[in-house]
């Protein structure tokens, strides 16, 4: 019997974040537990998400050709009816779509908006506020959508929640370019240090470039301390030891309702809306909107209650482990290859 391969094909670029890198990461670790061959086709590999694919054992190959002409020929790829596809890419097109599906391979597409038409056999939508309705008009084999699928990564499930001994924020604006709304919250953050009468950590992730911006930038800090996290993808340690995150609404947001961790959330793309739409009403955080409409008075009123109101942040933590319960890898491919046995 062939043995079956599973092909990722990943928007690994810089516009894009690692969202998609973290998400397909984890299904591909549980297909590879499960015995499969795994490989990732990206048309862009930095350093750090090669150095992070070695690092998992995943096989990945780098290619000039655009998302959207890889199946233009059959023999450009060694894909056998046998086979898995999995796009996580927004660039794909139903043009690319049609091309594997007319080949007779098995297609899954992750998707964040519901409003885009696709063709294929699977549709993994992990947005928390997500439902069938959104893709009922698609022609689509099976749906799986909501929190149930959320596809969390082993280096986050195997974190652990600490004891905190002083009050620890974790902050990341994801793929976010630092531009004058990014100072502009930046300045919000040097407001608050003038106002605090305690000591707290500010876990900030960054680049080497903008860390350099940052040390300049928050020289006169007196009451935060800030912890600059350069060049790392596995940040569970330092989430784990957070009393609360202000984070974007993509991936990140769901590896914090894993983890039982408070949010402040910002919306950087439209992608994140509905996620974080559902932040307030799940009670698991307080959706801040985007840095465009943020005002200062707001910001500094909602993060002392962060800082300060203890009986709120139980109360989300309790909450978020009733969301995402970090099985959803498993359950995704299970459905998978069920799935392909009746093919």
């Amino acid at each position: 019997m062939i043995r079956r391969k599973f092909f990722f094909f990943c928007d690994l670029s810089p516009a894009a974040g690692f969202g998609h890198l973290m998400r397909s990461e984890a299904l591909a670790s549980q297909v590879i537990k499960r015995g499969y061959e795994v490989i990732f086709y990206t048309d862009y590999l930095d350093k750090r998400a090669r150095n992070y694919l070695n690092k998992k054992k995943i096989k990945f190959i780098q290619t000039k050709r655009n998302i959207n002409d890889f199946f233009i020929t059959k023999s450009i790829f060694d894909i056998s009816q046998n086979d898995v596809v999995i796009f996580d890419h927004y660039k794909l097109t139903l043009k690319s779509m049609k091309k594997v599906k007319n080949r007779g391979i098995f297609l899954v597409i992750i998707d964040d908006f519901g409003n885009k038409k696709i063709i294929g056999d699977i549709i993994i939508n992990q947005n928390l506020g997500i439902n069938k309705k959104t893709h009922k008009k698609y022609k689509i084999s099976k749906l799986l959508v909501g929190s149930k699928y959320c596809l969390i990564r082993d280096d986050i499930k195997r974190a652990k929640r600490k004891k905190l001994m002083q009050i620890n924020i974790f902050l990341t604006f994801g793929a976010a370019r630092f531009n004058n709304l990014i100072y502009k919250f930046l300045n919000f953050i040097k407001r608050l240090d003038k106002i605090l009468e305690v000591k707290i950590k500010l876990f900030f992730v960054t680049d080497k470039h903008n860390k350099r911006l940052m040390i300049q930038f928050f020289k006169n800090l007196k009451n935060i301390k800030i912890i600059y996290l350069v060049g790392k993808f596995n940040l569970s340690k330092y989430i784990s030891a957070c009393d609360f995150s202000i984070n974007t609404g993509g991936v990140t947001l769901l590896e914090m309702v894993y983890l039982g961790v408070p949010q402040m959330t910002i919306v950087s793309a439209n992608n994140q809306k509905m996620n974080a739409g559902m932040i307030n009403k799940l009670g698991v955080g307080t959706n801040m909107r985007n840095l465009k409409q943020l005002k200062e008075k707001i910001f500094i009123k909602e993060i002392l209650n962060f800082i300060f109101n203890k009986k709120m942040k139980t109360r989300m933590k309790l909450n978020c482990k009733k969301i995402v319960d970090g099985r959803g890898t498993k359950r995704t491919l299970n459905e998978i290859l069920k799935l392909t046995k009746k093919n």
